[in-house]
């Protein structure tokens, strides 16, 4: 916790506001699951990005980051 928020509050508040509003991101569904991620782990969040996208695309990451490479091995 580098600013003393809950990792879990940001995830569920940026969750919420860009389901709730007409904000429109690119590839949407892999920052949902992105945050869905960076709640639940210690990954920072290109990393917690990068692994929303190899779910959700279905396409390879490849990493040095052993962390990271977990998390993908795990949501294949």
């Amino acid at each position: 916790m580098y600013y003393k928020i809950d990792r879990q509050n940001v995830s569920t508040e940026l969750k919420h506001f860009f389901e709730q509003t007409q904000c429109t991101l690119p590839h949407q569904e892999a920052i949902l699951q992105a945050l869905e991620y960076f709640g639940e782990n210690t990954l920072d969040f290109v990393d917690c990005v990068l692994a929303g996208y190899a779910e959700v695309e279905k396409d390879k990451i490849y990493t040095f980051d052993l962390k990271l490479q977990k998390l993908i091995e795990k949501v294949k």
